[in-house]
């Protein structure tokens, strides 16, 4: 059966006259500068992939946000719009409806087939927060998103057995939890102790020593904060699927359901 974008999107680009096509969740808003931006890119691009970030920021956004600063640690992260061309996306390959996280696959599709894909995170688009009930309720199913990344599926089923096996050693030994501490530096004469970030920077003009772009995006430091607690979060989803996989197959994958997520994967 279909899923995500794939009824709604391929029928309107197939009858849309532009030449270059937005595509976005209905939780995206986009101010008329970004589209003007992202129409720019398209002048050298097949497909442009830019930068959600939330607002307002409940907790459960900041959680998620934490994936989204990982995701531009390690690479990229995976918004909930894209830009592309309508002669390519008919050329080049369309959403496919048997599969989820589309936008990954539209992506690779692209790729594969020799077009050009732009990612610009400095782009950055609003996008509206789920209520916290669809955000926890979306946790285990898009834990699939994963299994089409095999090297992040491996790490993020590594967490919670690592996880398991440095809190048994109690912090003893070398590989125990006191392996990760350092002593605190020393102050030199006359140095000032106190936080790294305790004056205004040139970067972003604030105390909080974020880029201009995470400034203007909203990612306070507490989002950074919250990195480990959705890698842990993370790992303990993947392991459900896994036995369902095991149990049932892969036809669970192909099950409709709503979008509910707080951005890319």
């Amino acid at each position: 059966m279909p899923t995500g974008r794939w009824p709604g999107c391929a029928p309107a680009c197939a009858g849309v006259r532009a030449a270059r096509v937005v595509i976005a969740d209905d939780d995206v808003r986009y101010e008329p500068h970004e589209l003007a931006a992202a129409v720019h890119l398209l002048e050298h691009s097949d497909l442009v992939v830019p930068q959600n970030y939330f607002r307002p920021l409940p907790w459960h956004c900041r959680w998620d946000t934490a994936r989204s600063l990982l995701n531009r640690a390690f690479g990229h992260d995976y918004p909930g719009t894209l830009a592309v061309r309508r002669e390519a996306f008919h050329r080049l390959g369309c959403y496919d409806g048997n599969v989820l996280f589309e936008n990954l696959e539209l992506i690779r599709t692209v790729q594969a087939r020799g077009g050009t894909v732009r990612h610009a995170p400095a782009l950055l688009v609003r996008r509206l927060p789920p209520a916290a009930r669809v955000f926890l309720s979306q946790r285990v199913r898009q834990a699939y998103d994963s299994f089409a990344q095999p090297a992040r599926l491996a790490a993020e089923l590594a967490i919670l057995p690592v996880a398991a096996a440095l809190a048994r050693r109690g912090g003893a030994g070398p590989w125990g939890w006191r392996w990760f501490r350092r002593p605190p530096p020393r102050p030199g004469a006359g140095e000032r102790v106190g936080p790294r970030c305790s004056r205004p920077t040139a970067r972003c003009g604030s105390r909080c020593g974020w880029p201009s772009a995470a400034c203007a995006a909203g990612w306070p430091w507490c989002c950074g904060c919250c990195a480990a607690a959705w890698a842990i979060g993370a790992g303990a989803c993947k392991w459900p699927r896994i036995r369902i996989l095991v149990w049932h197959g892969s036809r669970t994958v192909n099950r409709p359901g709503g979008s509910g997520t707080c951005g890319g994967r």
